[in-house]
């Protein structure tokens, strides 16, 4: 939709464009080609290269309105965009910017007959526009809508004017709304300047970029055609009375208005002097109405159609209409530069055309965009687009460079390649002109031409400087006008340099001195540069020979006069120089050369024999390679002699090759010596001495060791066996260290383990194999002699777990005999001591163990085991090796080795006999022990045992005994039971009868024993009454009765009061039968006094034996409601509960109140109905709550008949 128009083109089709001679002119071109009826241009500048413009578009019954974008500075437009591209009817629309470029419009809606405003904006730099929102909803005409909108986007102000009636102009209204939220929403539409103001037509609206301040203008018809202000310090929300901007009473019509820094600009057509002018206003915003205005075009046509803009710089530029130039509507441009009186008018329109409705914009006076209506016929409206375009002289030249850089690189040749950048159009530039060093105006060196100059990127031309030095070369370009601007041209420096600088003065390294290291360091002084390109680096020569040629090494380091070589050198001569080389690439040859000698080399380091040390008749020299990989040795050369200064020479001698650094010496007889080595290169450089080692002679071996463990023939499963040995001593050079070895060949010449060490014990750093070894250990002091081998041991290595081969009776056999042996042969030798019964189990499948005797043979290898019984007939024998037994080496079994065989069976028709009867006949329950067993007989187990006394009856009916395991389960078992003797005479002979019983019910005979029962049990008695703890009172009747367990006689019977007195008491049997064992009688208690009373009585029994029982009971003296000694606590001091003891003589109500020692109560107990007696009550109370301290208890008693009411007080201690 955009075509630029040239002058030529516009020319052929619509006239001729005028350009006046001036320093501004104008690009002309259509931004849109497609419709031939636009109007109402608006022009919104965002930034130097960025503007937005805005117009409405005719296509046939559709109006529609485009937002056109571009971004360097209208050079030419991006593609139109149109908001609310689903609406055709909108027109006169209004541009303004926000925030990062973005733009928002307002337009008029002719849509549904009545014409509102709308409000779009875009927030993506006006690539497209969010949808619209409405800002106006009235039934009336709302027209030529301008927006303004803050900084931040925030605020947005929209004014119109409203056509009341279509029919005549008398009701035309200004309006404005405003948003607070970005345009989402609009205020209600206010009404600006009252209600006097009812034919406002032409206006104009600006507000500061902060929003604080809105102002408009308009034309008021109704006081004589007058331009009316209004402003508002509120962001839009009110406005102060409207003010006259030009009071002068002739026609003012057309306003356009501009807020600039603190003031307010009008720019407004004036009819005062017959023909329309243009006037500009001006007043200070916060002291309106104070406008004072001046003419801007004088001449005497026709002027109208302002459009004012005020630049960031404070420029003032006026568009308008003028019919100046053949009486047609032409487009003039005024520009009020700031400081400047003289404005300046230019022509920017189309002649021999229509030009109308301009809109103007600028960044600066340069940079100047317009934008109006051009109607070539009557049927014809496009919108035109210009953009100021610069028609002083050629500039200078862009980016000049001599060589490629400016200043030019330094060089040693007289000629430049100059160039710079290719012009925009180059058949504008005609001539290059340049001058060497400063110019004086119009004298030039020469000129090229540019046709002579182009390449493809650049223009470009040689220059010759044959002056060493810096000279500048300046630059001008004169147009095909022959324009040149003297005062504006380019220049380079051009620097060329043929000197080269001084010659170097060498320091370090000195010459002909030698140098310890193979990365020397250099320095030399400064060379000067006299030629003006200064100083651009040295370069280190460094060679083996004096000429330096191809095989030179060089080395650059720029400006610094010292350096350490990165690379490393073999001892040798070598030769050096440092060779200055300026910028401009001049050498300077005539140097020094100086030579040195590296000597880096170290000697070599001996370390065998070592110094101080010893050597036997036969020793070795050894020394350490040296490590210096640019040593480059050749051989080695060593010396022997026998005094410290090397005088006399016993053996000098070198080595065949660098890898040779070991030198045997044999047969040595000479004694002590000294000795060192040194080295030499594949140049004939040696190396200094190495430091002389002293070593002194011995030829006595030290003495043998003696083995200790592992014992000669020992035999281990440990694979890693500790061997240790005695220690030795050397009297001569000392003991260096032991040599023990493990073979596998008693020769001593198959090598298991070896080992040096200066302890007297080692242990295999791996596991030794399963074999007969053999081990020795010897001695070697530090001159090298070595001891003679003391013992040679035996030692077997068994780490294989031991298995069983055969068993007899195998495995499964049946009808084995009741004699039999178990044999068992192992794979090898076994540890006897590991067999015992919890290793070797034998049992039958009655669980019967067999235990017996084990017997090795000499190889250990064949276990037999001898039972010490008979097996028993038929039954399955199971044998059970448990792993736990282990060979000789101590290696266990894998896992229980188990088999089982089957007993021959055996008829059994015999019952079982008895030995070992035993019996205690002294007492009243007598023990009968004795033990059963059918081994013999039958083998079958035992199933019971029964006895008699006195007299045998039928099997099966005596008195069973039981087993002392409590289980008949075995061949022979010991049988126990308890006799009762209390329903035989005592003093008298008895026999007793008892047999045996099997288990397949066979009785075996009777034994018998003769007893004798005698009564060897004292008596045993006890009281009946009264009970304990019974409370009785002095004068009344006690009932005393005992019961014992056999026929006794009463020893004694009394009572012991308090006070220690005794009332003796006669018991009388309750039976005439002289063994009855009941006793009682009825008594006056008297004669003690009141408190405890022990009740005490003793028996005899026929053969003189005692018994005895006593009860505690309480006597007092009188029958008292609570007696104070029949209150106590026990036990005392308690633990875990305290019983509270008491006595009332009648039924009562107790209450125990406990109390710790400083008085506070911590419980309290109660008994509702303690009953009164003879007898005494308790009250238990547990101590889990408290600790080991004293407590005392209050214990009060309340009759429950009566009004009787006792409290007694007494202490207590828990100990816990």
């Amino acid at each position: 939709m955009q075509k630029r128009i040239s002058f030529f083109v516009i020319f052929m089709l619509i006239g001729v464009v005028f350009a006046f001679s001036l320093p501004l002119e104008f690009e002309i071109f259509l931004v849109d080609t497609i419709s031939y009826f636009q109007m109402h241009p608006h022009i919104a500048l965002a930034n130097r290269d960025t503007l937005f413009l805005t117009w409405t578009d005719f296509f046939a019954s559709e109006r529609r309105v485009f937002c056109a974008k571009s971004v360097n500075g209208g050079f030419n437009f991006l593609p139109p965009v149109e908001p609310d591209p689903a609406n055709p009817m909108k027109a006169f629309s209004s541009v303004a910017v926000y925030g990062a470029n973005n733009p928002c419009l307002v337009w008029s809606d002719y849509r549904f007959g009545d014409i509102n405003i709308r409000f779009a904006k875009s927030n993506n730099e006006g690539m497209s526009f969010l949808p619209s929102i409405q800002v106006t909803a009235d039934s009336l005409l709302d027209l030529m809508p301008q927006v303004n909108v803050s900084r931040n986007g925030q605020l947005v102000v929209v004014a119109w004017t409203t056509f009341y009636d279509t029919a005549s102009i008398d009701s035309v209204k200004l309006f404005i709304s405003r948003s607070l939220d970005g345009g989402s929403s609009f205020s209600s539409p206010l009404h600006i300047g009252g209600a006097s103001q009812i034919q406002q037509f032409d206006f104009s609206l600006d507000m500061s970029r902060d929003g604080d301040t809105v102002a408009v203008v308009w034309e008021d018809a109704s006081t004589g055609q007058r331009i009316m202000f209004a402003v508002s310090f509120d962001s839009g929300a009110s406005y102060a009375p409207p003010t006259i901007v030009d009071p002068d009473p002739a026609g003012h019509s057309q306003p356009s208005l501009v807020l600039f820094a603190d003031s307010v600009y009008v720019a407004y057509t004036d009819n005062r002097n017959g023909n329309p002018d243009i006037r500009l206003a001006k007043a200070r915003i916060s002291n309106a109405p104070g406008f004072t205005n001046a003419v801007i075009d004088s001449e005497p046509h026709l002027q109208d159609q302002p459009s004012l803009f005020i630049d960031k710089d404070g420029n003032t530029y006026i568009s308008y209409r003028s019919e100046e130039l053949l009486l047609k509507d032409a487009t003039f441009l005024t520009i009020l530069r700031k400081g400047n009186p003289v404005p300046y008018k230019d022509y920017i329109g189309v002649y021999g055309a229509r030009n109308s409705e301009s809109s103007i914009a600028a960044w600066d006076t340069t940079r100047i965009s317009c934008a109006w209506e051009y109607s070539p016929d009557s049927l014809t409206r496009i919108t035109v687009f210009a953009r100021s375009v610069p028609a002083a002289a050629p500039g200078p030249p862009q980016n000049l460079l001599a060589n490629g850089g400016n200043p030019s690189p330094w060089d040693t040749l007289v000629d430049f390649r100059i160039t710079f950048m290719k012009p925009y159009d180059p058949s504008e530039i005609a001539l290059i002109l340049f001058k060497l060093g400063s110019p004086p105006t119009h004298n030039f060196d020469t000129t090229k031409t540019v046709q002579d100059t182009f390449s493809s990127d650049s223009v470009f031309f040689m220059v010759r400087d044959t002056v060493e030095g810096s000279d500048p070369l300046f630059v001008w370009l004169m147009d095909g006008r022959g324009y040149v601007d003297f005062n504006n041209n380019s220049s380079v420096l051009l620097r060329m340099d043929r000197t080269p600088p001084t010659p170097t003065v060498l320091l370090l390294p000195d010459s002909n001195s030698v140098v310890p290291n193979r990365r020397p360091f250099f320095q030399w002084r400064a060379s000067i540069d006299s030629g003006g390109a200064g100083m651009l680096t040295y370069i280190v020569a460094l060679d083996t020979i004096p000429g330096f040629d191809t095989t030179t090494q060089f080395y650059s380091t720029g400006l610094d006069t010292q350096m350490t070589l990165p690379d490393t050198l073999w001892d040798d001569e070598y030769f050096w120089s440092a060779i200055p080389i300026d910028s401009a690439g001049n050498w300077q040859f005539l140097i020094p050369i100086w030579n040195f000698h590296v000597r880096a080399t170290p000697p070599p380091v001996p370390f065998s024999p070592p110094n101080n040390g010893w050597v036997a008749r036969n020793f070795l020299l050894m020394w350490h390679t040296i490590p210096d990989p640019f040593a480059y040795v050749e051989k080695y050369f060593f010396d022997i002699a026998t005094d410290s200064l090397f005088s006399t020479i016993v053996i000098r001698d070198s080595t065949a090759s660098p890898q040779d650094t070991v030198v045997p010496v044999n047969n040595w007889t000479v004694g002590d010596a000294y000795w060192r080595v040194r080295a030499r290169n594949l140049y004939g450089i040696s190396t200094k001495w190495s430091p002389r080692m002293f070593f002194q002679y011995d030829t006595i071996p030290p003495p043998s060791p003696v083995l200790l463990s592992p014992v000669d023939g020992f035999i281990t499963n440990n694979p890693r066996p500790l061997f240790y040995w005695n220690s030795v001593i050397d009297t001569m050079s000392g003991l260096d260290r032991y040599g023990m070895g493990v073979f596998s060949n008693p020769a001593l010449t198959d090598t298991v383990f070896i080992d040096a060490t200066p302890d007297t014990f080692t242990t295999p750093g791996s596991d030794l194999p399963d074999d007969s070894l053999y081990w020795v250990v010897l001695a070697g002091d530090n001159a090298g002699n070595i001891s003679d081998a003391a013992d040679t041991f035996l030692l077997v290595i068994d780490t294989q777990p031991p298995q069983i081969n055969t068993v007899i009776p195998s495995d499964g056999q049946v009808g084995v005999s009741v004699s039999t042996n178990i044999i068992v042969t192992f794979s090898e030798m076994m540890d006897t001591s590991t067999f015992y019964d919890s290793t070797f189990i034998v049992i039958d499948n009655f669980l019967y163990r067999y235990y017996g005797t084990f017997q090795f043979n000499a190889s250990f290898d064949q276990l037999t085991f001898d039972p010490d019984e008979n097996f028993y007939g038929g039954r399955n024998i199971l044998v059970t090796i448990k792993r736990d037994v282990t060979d000789l080496a101590g290696n266990l079994m894998i896992s229980d080795y188990t088999w089982q065989f089957i007993i021959e069976s055996v008829d059994d028709s015999l019952g079982p006999v008895l030995s070992n009867i035993s019996f205690s006949p002294d007492t009243l329950e007598m023990i009968l022990t004795a033990t059963v067993s059918d081994t013999g007989r039958g083998n079958s187990m035992i199933a019971g045992a029964e006895y008699f006394i006195d007299s045998i009856a039928q099997d099966s009916s005596g008195m069973m005994c039981r087993a002392v395991d409590d289980t008949f389960d075995y061949v022979t078992e010991d049988v126990i039971d308890t006799v009762q003797t209390g329903s035989i005479p005592y003093l008298s002979n008895h026999w007793l009868y008892i047999h045996g019983l099997d288990a397949e019910g066979n009785w075996g005979p009777f034994d018998s024993l003769q007893f004798w029962i005698r009564d060897t049990l004292p008596p045993q008695i006890v009281i009946d009454n009264p009970l304990e703890h019974s409370h009785h009172f002095l004068g009344r009747n006690i009932t005393i009765s005992i019961t014992a367990n056999k026929a006794v006689t009463i020893d004694t019977c009394y009572i012991i009061g308090s006070d220690n007195n005794v009332m003796a008491i006669d018991l009388e049997r309750d039976s005439l039968d002289t063994d009855s064992t009941q006793f009682s009688t009825t008594t006056i208690f008297s004669g003690l006094e009141s408190g405890n009373a022990m009740l005490s009585v003793q028996v005899r029994d026929r053969s003189g034996k005692t018994g005895s029982d006593s009860v505690s009971i309480f006597v007092d003296a009188e029958d008292e409601f609570l007696p104070k000694k029949s209150i106590y606590s026990w036990p005392n001091p308690a633990s875990d509960e305290v019983h509270f003891r008491f006595y009332v003589n009648r039924n009562a109500r107790i209450t125990i109140d406990i109390f710790t020692i400083t008085g506070r109560r911590i419980a309290t107990l109660t008994d509702d109905a303690a009953r009164g007696g003879a007898r005494a009550s308790e009250i238990v109370w547990r101590t889990d709550n408290v600790g080991s301290d004293l407590y005392i208890f209050r214990l009060t008693a309340s009759a429950l008949q009566g009004r009787e009411e006792k409290s007694i007080i007494k202490r207590f201690a828990i100990v816990k």
